[in-house]
């Protein structure tokens, strides 16, 4: 894309992020599918995506998010973390462990991935 539509994205996610990290879940959305609209592969997005829906409590869409992300970066440590906590909540234990102990495995060793875990065993 041209420079000017990724700065566009770039800002998108940005403020997204941002929402999602003071609480404006609905605004933090509304960006995500703003640069969703522009790059409708782009992880950055999906990934905060992923996080605004699991705290909205939209786990199957969270759990989507974080898959497709996998299938495009099967490293994105982030995703496996996420999915996991999406996981747990939803009932699904063992790949709730799953997801962690891949995480943990590759460096996302982080109290959220430590107390997934060991809720799900």
């Amino acid at each position: 894309p041209p420079a000017s539509i990724e700065d566009d994205l770039l800002a998108a996610v940005v403020r997204a992020e941002a929402h999602l990290r003071i609480g404006r879940l609905e605004e933090a959305l509304c960006d995500c599918e703003e640069a969703l609209r522009a790059d409708s592969e782009g992880a950055p997005a999906l990934m905060v995506r992923a996080e605004v829906n699991l705290r909205m409590g939209h786990l199957a869409e969270a759990s989507n998010d974080c898959d497709f992300v996998i299938e495009r970066d099967p490293s994105c440590i982030m995703a496996y973390a996420v999915r996991g906590e999406a996981r747990l909540r939803m009932g699904r234990f063992e790949e709730a462990v799953m997801d962690c102990e891949w995480a943990l495995a590759h460096g996302r060793r982080t109290a959220a991935v430590l107390s997934v875990r060991a809720e799900a065993h």
